[in-house]
């Protein structure tokens, strides 16, 4: 288990940098995809830690860029997931922030400094920032206290004993001090991970796919703990995963990326109800689109008629209905038909055929069982309306 220090020793671990403000609370709805802290009127706005603009990255000959024109921000204090599926450009991007990969144009800044830019580069080790890879990349042949002193070159004797003292107590690994990598579970090979990388006191922690080596009981429980220590010191961190479970319960805001593109930038919440495009509706969560017409302030469709005063696109419309919004319940006289179970342990996934020959999924609590072929009610009750064209479909 982690074993948290005392506050005092907490105080001496956290970089003053990062102490004399405090962590930025839940952001807010802003159609932009930014939160309270970006606006020029809240009293937090400070210098980005790190800035990205025009960021552009191909290798070889491909016509498909890793990285195509990428911009975005990352404040002091946040927590920011990169989400994509396979292919994407998650860990190009990450490699370039690193300093692992030059850009073939645009410009990475680290606070106030150009690290990357046309003529310019700074070597990775001189970026300020930490790295906890994908395979952790301990050395064999080093303790848990050399794995974690390795990055300390420029610390002497009892300074660089303290701190390896300290943020061994802050991940739970002081016991283990002595003990080398294969002596280690995956859950404290992280932990060690997560201590080398915090040493220096970096200004940003870069972490790749750092839970995908863990099995899923373990990797929920070191989501937790990392959680806890990054926010305890404040740490601003930018992680690269493609556990959409993940990246809903450590950031502070989520970059979708699509093909080397930004797709949406946004809170969790904000990216799953409210996603820029069909792409990241389909892509975050699960899915279901039915057709609309549009009528009177309303939304027509076979689930029902629905208020509606926003600027729909142009086109043919669909509506987002998520699983959650889709209530059942057993009626012989039913317009709905269960095609498909599936039990999850603490909820059922069932699908049901529409009369148009379409389907919905639906969440049910575990106990609500119905049979494949019965006639169901089908009620829909989604929060918000949201449309798009149905052209997206096809790009």
């Amino acid at each position: 288990m982690l074993r948290s220090p005392g506050f005092a020793n907490l105080l001496k671990i956290i970089p003053a940098k990062a102490g004399t403000r405090e962590r930025p609370g839940p952001a807010t709805d802003f159609p932009d995809g930014h939160n309270a802290m970006d606006t020029p009127s809240s009293p937090r706005v400070t210098t980005p830690v790190i800035s990205v603009a025009g960021l552009s990255k191909r290798y070889g000959r491909s016509d498909q860029p890793a990285i195509d024109d990428l911009a975005f921000a990352i404040n002091e204090g946040e927590t920011l997931a990169i989400l994509g599926p396979s292919g994407c450009g998650k860990t190009t991007m990450l490699r370039l922030l690193a300093g692992f990969e030059a850009p073939d144009s645009g410009e990475i800044r680290v606070r106030d400094r150009v690290v990357a830019a046309p003529g310019q580069w700074v070597p990775p080790e001189k970026r300020g920032l930490g790295m906890i890879f994908q395979q952790f990349a301990l050395f064999p042949h080093l303790t848990t206290e050399q794995n974690v002193g390795y990055g300390l070159m420029k610390m002497r004797g009892d300074q660089k004993e303290r701190r390896v003292s300290e943020v061994l107590d802050l991940v739970g690994m002081s016991e283990f001090a002595g003990r080398y990598p294969h002596q280690l579970s995956g859950g404290q090979q992280q932990r060690v991970a997560l201590a080398r990388a915090l040493a220096p006191e970096p200004l940003v922690i870069l972490m790749d796919e750092p839970f995908s080596n863990l099995d899923s009981g373990m990797r929920a429980e070191m989501r937790r703990e990392v959680k806890a220590i990054l926010s305890k010191l404040g740490a601003t961190t930018i992680l690269v995963t493609h556990y959409q479970g993940e990246a809903f319960s450590l950031a502070d805001r989520i970059l979708i990326l699509r093909k080397g593109r930004l797709e949406q930038l946004n809170t969790p919440d904000n990216i799953y109800h409210r996603p820029a495009s069909r792409f990241v509706a389909g892509f975050v969560g699960l899915a279901d689109f039915v057709p609309v017409r549009l009528h009177d302030g309303h939304v027509e469709t076979e689930l029902g008629s629905f208020p509606f005063d926003g600027v729909p696109p142009e086109g043919d419309l669909d509506l987002l209905i998520r699983p959650d919004d889709i209530d059942l319940a057993a009626d012989a006289g039913g317009h709905g038909e269960i095609v498909e179970r599936e039990f999850k342990g603490s909820e059922n996934l069932y699908r049901v055929r529409l009369p148009s020959g379409r389907s919905v999924r639906s969440t049910q609590p575990s106990l609500a069982v119905f049979h494949i072929g019965q006639r169901v009610t089908v009620q829909a009750h989604p929060d918000h309306v949201v449309l798009f064209s149905r052209d997206e479909q096809d790009r």
